[in-house]
């Protein structure tokens, strides 16, 4: 997971082959994945200690959707979800990821193989077909950036509570008769003196 953060992400895309399951396109390179694309963003997600589950409850609320909601990994890495492939057998993945700020431009897909509907060109010059609308993704995008604003905001605004503050920690110690007082002034008070009452 370093290695592809380090490189910088461009998109995730589900594959299906006899030993592959995921596609990892990097602004450096390309990768074929034993792993799924959605074990992929679980772990992208844990790396910065973030719950998956409650980003796509947090986000799909805001964006009033339910399903393939976009996903805020940190700063720059803003996952939009895209539908890359059609399912050849039920239960496989057919939604992937790529990364909001990496997105160069969106056009309709104007080639004549496949069942494209759209091509995303990204800034290294890779380019991405897809079979969602050049709407739908510049939706996306939209929404996406909706997305990154509101997740900087939140996140600097910090936590709702920071618990106690170290001054008001030793404005209890002369009061408390806790067991653990005098682990509390070693680890507070950094005065001999005051160590010594």
């Amino acid at each position: 997971m370093d290695q592809y953060l380090n490189e910088g992400i461009i998109a995730l895309l589900p594959v299906y082959t006899t030993t592959n399951r995921a596609h990892v396109i990097t602004q450096r390179d390309e990768y074929y994945e034993g792993r799924t694309v959605p074990w992929l963003v679980e772990k992208l997600a844990t790396h910065y200690s973030l719950n998956i589950n409650e980003l796509r409850r947090y986000y799909g609320d805001l964006l009033s959707v339910k399903k393939h909601v976009i996903i805020p990994i940190n700063d720059d890495l803003i996952l939009l979800p895209i539908k890359s492939r059609a399912a050849v057998f039920s239960g496989e993945t057919t939604v992937g990821y790529c990364s909001l700020l990496q997105i160069d431009s969106v056009d309709d897909y104007t080639g004549d193989a496949g069942p494209w509907l759209s091509s995303i060109q990204f800034k290294t010059g890779y380019e991405l077909n897809t079979l969602n609308t050049a709407e739908t993704i510049r939706d996306k995008i939209r929404q996406g950036e909706q997305v990154r604003h509101h997740y900087i905001k939140r996140r600097g605004q910090g936590p709702g509570y920071a618990g106690l503050s170290r001054a008001d920690i030793e404005g209890c110690l002369p009061n408390c008769n806790c067991l653990l007082i005098d682990f509390f002034r070693r680890l507070l008070l950094h005065n001999d003196d005051e160590l010594a009452r």
